[in-house]
């Protein structure tokens, strides 16, 4: 069973750094289907001293990657270089000194037995992980290093979410300093600490969205700080992450009569309802909803159509306002909901 497939989306367009990533994914997921019952112990060490040395050439061609294009997060993937470096050196201590009538016998099914086994694919699978998203992330950057940041996203309404995409709330982005950016949200605490690496989201003045990353230096009670951050993706569609609600709602369409709806999903971008009514993308309708106790009545395109079964379709619709009093009003509520969550977590 293959851990992971190489993907042309992980690819950085350095042909130097695209080769001995594949080299990498084929060598792990040919240990992982090789030595699922066959793994010496003698063998796991062999294999993860073969590991270290391909492993430095690449971070050697990695670091010259960020330190040529000025990545912003290069302490932080170093720091990662550094960290599985020390784990690969741990495994190989842990095989080493586990207990065995014979270093070279064969691994038996057991479960307690294949310990070696079990060390090493956790440790594989989690450098695979690193390179799908954390490599993934630098080539993006320099793909958009060029891009201007500051006069795209100031004052624009943002979420803020882990790297796991775990939504952790909404803000607006009043401040940019010397590439550091302040996010202001008002409502509750975000939870985020110091050094914490965090993903940005913001619809831009062009309504496209535009996605960075960046650490966090300072969390207040009403504003969060990050040191300058690295664009990792722009695109056409609304990437806003949604909030589970599941509320009852008003659709209203111009000469007919209102019609009881539910949304399924929120977000500062738009909504994710579930209807029996048939729409066409690009319509416009109004929907009336409540939320923390506040009304809203917003005007909405439709966007997509989902066909859920025979009689209930799902439609995602965009939100028409434009950071005014109404979207300010929402964000207010969502940070709310949101910060309820988050004490629960």
């Amino acid at each position: 069973m293959t851990i992971r497939a190489w993907s042309d989306e992980y690819s950085s367009g350095i042909e130097q750094i695209d080769e001995q990533h594949k080299g990498l994914f084929q060598r792990i997921n040919a240990f992982e289907e090789e030595n699922d019952d066959t793994l010496t112990m003698k063998g796991a060490v062999d294999f993860l001293d073969g590991m270290m040395g391909l492993l430095e050439e690449h971070f050697a061609a990695e670091d010259a990657l960020m330190e040529e294009n000025d990545y912003p997060l290069m302490d932080v993937h170093k720091a990662f270089h550094n960290d599985l470096r020390a784990a690969i050196l741990a495994c190989m201590d842990s095989v080493k000194s586990f207990r065995s009538k014979s270093v070279q016998r064969a691994i038996p099914t057991a479960v307690s037995d294949r310990e070696p086994y079990r060390q090493v694919l956790e440790l594989l699978t989690g450098w695979l992980d690193h390179i799908v998203r954390d490599d993934t992330i630098i080539f993006h950057y320099c793909e958009h290093r060029d891009f201007n940041l500051a006069g795209a996203i100031y004052g624009r309404t943002c979420e803020i979410l882990t790297m796991d995409n775990q939504l952790l709330g909404y803000g607006k982005i009043d401040l940019i300093e010397n590439d550091d950016i302040e996010i202001n949200y008002k409502h509750g605490r975000i939870p985020v600490k110091f050094n914490d690496v965090v993903k940005v989201s913001v619809i831009m003045q062009n309504q496209e969205s535009c996605h960075f990353v960046s650490k966090v230096y300072l969390n207040k009670n009403s504003s969060v700080k990050l040191f300058r951050g690295a664009v990792i993706k722009t695109e056409n569609d609304r990437a806003f992450y949604r909030i589970s609600v599941l509320i009852d709602a008003v659709l209203k369409r111009e000469g007919q009569e209102p019609m009881d709806i539910r949304i399924i999903d929120i977000s500062a971008g738009g909504l994710l309802i579930a209807t029996e009514t048939v729409m066409e993308q690009g319509e416009e309708v109004l929907i009336q909803f409540m939320l923390e106790k506040t009304w809203f009545t917003e005007k909405c395109t439709v966007m997509r159509t989902f066909k859920k079964d025979t009689v209930i379709r799902h439609y995602g619709m965009k939100f028409a306002f434009d950071d005014g009093s109404s979207l300010t009003n929402l964000v207010g509520q969502l940070n709310t909901l949101q910060g309820k969550r988050n004490q629960k977590l």
